[in-house]
């Protein structure tokens, strides 16, 4: 019986000791700077009490106090500021695309890009659908001059 109860009280001792000293048994450590994360006062209308609908009565009504601490403000600084910079690269964004020339393009540069279509595609060896993209040119734009040049090619097929 004395040796469990000496062992008991050595456990008893050591056990405090040993998770004190490894850092176990302290208490959590807060995260916030207290001389930061004070809390601060704010006079306004708090936007969780209203229902979004506007009463006449808005000047009897008292005043809903809102707190925030300094940390909830500066992110709201931090997110209201990357929103407009997100914004003004947005309009510059947009003016910049108005600014650029339109590129308007006529029939017959449509039927030169139909045409090296069809060029590559029988360099290839792809004849059948040499002719077949040939003769899309030439039902598509028949009145340009690449439209003449296919007939000759497909003449020449």
């Amino acid at each position: 019986m004395t040796q469990a109860f000496g062992r008991a009280l050595a456990i008893g001792f050591l056990l405090p000791l040993t998770l004190t000293t490894t850092g176990l048994a302290q208490p959590a450590r807060r995260r916030i700077n207290a001389n930061t994360a004070r809390p601060t006062r704010f006079e306004g209308i708090d936007v969780g009490a209203i229902d979004g609908s506007p009463s006449n009565d808005s000047q009897n009504e008292p005043v809903t106090s809102v707190i925030k601490s300094d940390w909830q403000i500066e992110r709201e600084r931090v997110l209201a500021m990357r929103q407009a910079s997100r914004d003004a690269a947005k309009q510059r964004r947009e003016r910049t695309w108005a600014t650029l020339p339109m590129r308007i393009y006529s029939d017959e540069d449509y039927a030169k890009s139909k045409f090296n279509v069809a060029h590559m595609l029988w360099q290839n060896g792809r004849v059948d659908a040499s002719r077949r993209h040939l003769e899309q040119l030439i039902d598509a734009y028949p009145q340009t001059d690449t439209a003449d040049r296919a007939k000759f090619v497909l003449a020449r097929f």
